[in-house]
This record gives C-alpha cells, structure tokens and sequence, in this order.
C-alpha cells in the first residue's frame, strides 16, 4: 500500500528525496572583495604625483621659450641663406647639365671616328693588295702560266677561277678609295669648340661653387651665433625630455593600476554572482527535498490510517475552497441589494386602523 502511495508523490519531490545530500550545488571559497578605498588613494597619490611632474614641465617650457627669444627672427634669416644656397644649387645644376651634354657630344664624335678608322682598316685587310695594279699583276702571271705550261684540264679551270675572283675585288678598291676619303674628311675641329664651352661652364660652375660656400659660412655662423646666446639650453631640452619619459611612465603605470583594479572588481562581480546563483541553486535542493519528505511523511500517514488520497487531491481541495468563497461572496451581494418594502391594507370607509406602539415609534 505504501508503494502505490508514492506513485502520487509529484516527480519534482521524489527526485529531490532520492537525490544526497551531497549532491547540493557547492559553494566555492569566496572571493575578496577589491579594496575601494586603497585604489582611491592610490589613484590620488598618482594624480598628485603627475601634476608636479607636469608642472616641473611646465617651468622648465617656460625657462627655454625665455631664452628663445628672437627665434622668429634667427629662423628668418637661416631661411633666407637656405633659400640661396638652393638657388645658387640649381642653377650649379643647369650648368652641370649643360656640360655634360657637351661631353656626350664630344665622346660620340671621338667614338664616331674611331669606328670609321676601325672600319677602313678591316676593310683594307679583307682586300689582301695594296693596290688595283697588283690584282692586274696577279691576273697577268696567271695568264703567263696558262700560255706558257702545260696543263691538266682541272689545273686551268682552277686559274680561271682564280682570275674570275682577283676581278672581282677590283671594285672593292672604289669602295675603300671613298670610305678612305670620308675618313680623311671626317671633321674633329667641332672638338675643339666643345672642349673650349665645357671648359666656360666648368669657371661658371666653380664661381657659383665659390658663393655658395661663401653663403653656408654666413648660416653657419649665424648658428653658431645663436648657440653661443642659448647658452645650457641643450641641457634644459634633456631636462624637460627626461621629465616628459617620468610623466609617461607614471601615467602608464597608473593606467596600468585602475585596469587591474577594474579586472579585480569585474571578476569579484563574476564570482559573486556565481556564488549567489549556487547559494539559490542549494536552498532549491533543500527545499525540495524537505517537501519530498513532508510528502512521503503525509502519504506514510495516510497508509497507516488506510485512507488514501486520490490523484490532485489537493489541487481538488483547493478548487473547492476556492468555489465555497465564491459563493459566500454572492450571497452577502444579494443581501445588500435587497429593498425594504410597506404593506398597504384596505380600510373600511369610516374606519380608523390602530398601530402598535413599536409602529408609531
């Protein structure tokens, strides 16, 4: 009879009942809490910390921007001397083009008429006589030989054919009479002309060269000059560079500081929620399985007195209350709108009705 009472325990209850104890969510050590108030003062003292650096900054600006005077002025007249030695550059460069122009031209010319000498002398090689009248010499003896000996058929077609080549090679001599005299022709004297320009541009160049030397020693000494009145600023700009490195550094650092704080605070929160939602997660477990056991104690005691509750019985007990009050409720609301009413009696003509004293009241 027991067994079939818990079949109406609600699933719910019967698996917290059955569930161990130890089987409640865990909660983990807790987490400690970021200490607000040592951040604040850290912070403070860090912020405290960097105005006096960017105020030692700030002397130390003010110091050199005094001993900077007239810079508008100095930085006027370097321009002025930068501005002309450019000028005096660029036109350097123009004339530096200009003569290597002529150079080029004076080369391709050496070089034209080193490969016409070149050319007439291969030339004269190929041929292999000095002269027409020694190719006429040549064909001459050939000619006596064949009249005078006596010759093979072979050995005389290879005379002819050695004629037929020497007159040949006598128009060659034509064509190196001509390239011979266009060799001799060839004008050099423009030569001359451009080494005597290059050499005019070279006396411009070197004068040009010469002033802007000249203006470089006058910005150079006005540097100089204005070195000479700054007296230890070197120094001071490496004071204030040293500074601006501390001021960096001391930001970074703090900077460094207020994000690990608010990584702490961010996984405290992290932490503290999870706690909370395991802390919620073990009440669930222990309220459910306090109610399982309140549930098989009531259906113990049902077994024992031999009654035994239907299924929902008590969603059917409530419904029932539930109804009970709804009827009280109307019942009351139809009292209220019930009307007080007189009864009228006939009278006999002549007749006087008497009313209780309670009625005259």
């Amino acid at each position: 009879a027991q067994v079939n009472h818990w079949l109406f325990v609600p699933v719910r209850f019967a698996a917290a009942a059955m569930a161990p104890k130890a089987a409640a969510a865990k909660v983990e050590k807790k987490v400690e809490k970021p200490d607000r108030d040592a951040f604040d003062k850290d912070m403070a003292q860090y912020q405290t910390d960097i105005e006096a650096l960017q105020k030692k900054q700030q002397e130390l600006t003010k110091k050199i921007e005094g001993r900077m005077g007239g810079k508008e002025e100095f930085q006027r007249k370097k321009d002025e001397f930068t501005a002309r030695m450019d000028e005096l550059q660029e036109k350097i460069g123009a004339l530096m083009g200009q003569k290597d122009t002529i150079f080029n031209e004076i080369k391709t010319t050496q070089n034209k008429g080193k490969d016409m000498k070149s050319e007439l002398n291969n030339m004269k090689k190929s041929l292999g006589f000095n002269s027409v009248q020694e190719i006429d010499d040549a064909i001459a003896d050939i000619e006596y030989k064949m009249w005078t000996e006596t010759l093979t058929l072979k050995r005389e077609k290879e005379y002819i054919a050695q004629i037929s080549q020497l007159r040949k090679r006598k128009p060659e001599f034509t064509v190196y009479a001509n390239k011979e005299a266009e060799v001799q022709s060839f004008d050099t004297s423009g030569v001359g002309q451009m080494r005597a320009s290059a050499a005019e541009l070279n006396e411009k160049i070197n004068a040009l060269r010469d002033e802007r030397r000249k203006v470089k020693e006058g910005r150079d000494k006005l540097v100089e000059e204005r070195r000479s009145k700054q007296g230890d600023m070197p120094e001071l700009f490496d004071e204030r560079e040293g500074i601006s490195k501390q001021l960096g550094a001391k930001i970074r650092e703090r900077n460094a500081k207020r994000d690990e704080f608010y990584t702490a605070q961010r996984e405290f929160n992290a932490k503290f929620q999870e706690e909370k939602q395991a802390r919620w997660e073990k009440q669930k477990v222990e309220r459910d399985v306090k109610n399982a056991e309140w549930e098989k104690s009531k259906l113990e005691r049902q077994a024992e007195d031999g009654e035994e509750d239907l299924p929902f019985q008590d969603e059917i007990n409530l419904v029932s209350q539930v109804m009970t009050y709804c009827k009280s409720l109307v019942k009351t609301e139809e009292k209220k709108e019930e009307k007080k009413t007189d009864t009228k009696f006939e009278v006999p003509e002549g007749s006087e009705m008497l009313m209780k004293k309670k009625d005259d009241d």
